[in-house]
């Protein structure tokens, strides 16, 4: 069994790996056809950074909502900490980074690894939700009222999908004949009881409120856009910007590349297209948007998860010690 002081040298050590690829991403982004975009107006990229981290309060407001549903007794600040934490490892496929928020749940606040991981995927699963909204609404009002009811109807499909699993007992044996399949013998019985804390969290009440509430980051996102847009001398209009962002970052998420990297970054450039911006400036538009909305945050959380584990070392040894 490996040491606690190993396991926090190989923790530091991935999350310096972690902060390495960033930067080295950045400094790539940062240079490529900036000269090509033309004239910047940096004052417009200030209410880019301010509804950047409206976003990011949105975001925290729905995992701290379902986390005071398992730990009522969780601290504002001291969540914010550990939510932001979760950023330093974001560069994993999908949301799979995200997940890191559970252990430091587990070590510093004895949140259980099963509700730790319900509150994670349920505010996944909101953020799903509210993305299939907005998609659907911008098809509609685009007109492409054939893509808005198919976006409606694959996502209800996919939320219904999700909730039988989780709620209705006639279909946990299914559940339970697959986890047998695929899961080891000895990791089955975690499995059934996450099934347990998901449905715990899983509400209609907490979904009627959060799923609208999840939509405003989302338009926050599109704000972002639309003011670097502007920054550029290009006017995407509101709800352009929100269909670009929206559409990019789930394709960016289908593709299951770290942080949809190329993938999210390729898709904006081609929306701003489909929208009549020069591909130079929509090459340097979507590097910058992913700067604000994205290595922003993972360099924050790469900062605020070297003091985690510094709290997550001194709460293991003063254990060790008792």
């Amino acid at each position: 069994m490996k040491s606690p002081e190993r396991i926090f040298s190989l923790l530091r050590l991935t999350l310096f790996i972690f902060l390495a690829i960033t930067l080295a991403l950045v400094a790539r982004d940062a240079g490529n056809k900036w000269a090509l975009a033309g004239s910047v107006n940096l004052i417009h990229l200030m209410p880019a950074f301010f509804f950047g981290i409206l976003d990011i309060a949105v975001d925290f407001l729905v995992w701290y909502f379902f986390l005071t549903r398992v730990c009522p007794e969780s601290g504002l600040s001291f969540s914010l900490m550990i939510f932001l934490s979760g950023f330093a490892t974001d560069l994993a496929p999908a949301k799979i980074g995200e997940f890191s928020r559970t252990f430091l749940l587990r070590v510093l606040k004895g949140v259980s690894i099963r509700d730790g991981a319900a509150v994670q995927l349920n505010s996944l699963f909101v953020d799903f939700c509210a993305a299939s909204l907005i998609g659907a609404m911008c098809l509609a009002i685009f007109g492409y009222w054939l893509a808005a009811a198919l976006a409606v109807t694959s996502s209800c499909l996919i939320l219904f999908f999700f909730l039988g699993l989780i709620r209705f007992k006639n279909l946990q044996p299914l559940v339970q004949r697959i986890a047998r399949r695929f899961v080891p013998p000895e990791m089955f019985f975690g499995i059934t009881d996450l099934q347990g804390a998901i449905s715990t969290l899983t509400k209609a009440g907490y979904w009627l409120f959060l799923v609208p509430f999840k939509t405003l980051s989302w338009f926050f996102m599109g704000m972002i856009l639309f003011f670097i847009s502007r920054a550029f001398g290009y006017s995407l209009s509101f709800f352009e910007s929100v269909f670009t962002v929206a559409f990019s970052s789930f394709l960016g998420t289908l593709s299951m590349v770290p942080k949809g990297l190329a993938v999210t970054e390729a898709s904006l450039v081609g929306f701003q297209v489909h929208f009549n911006i020069p591909m130079e400036a929509a090459v340097i538009i979507a590097f910058v948007f992913r700067g604000v909305s994205l290595w922003t945050w993972i360099l924050t959380g790469n900062i605020v998860a070297q003091g985690m584990i510094r709290k997550v070392k001194t709460a293991s040894t003063e254990r060790a010690v008792q």
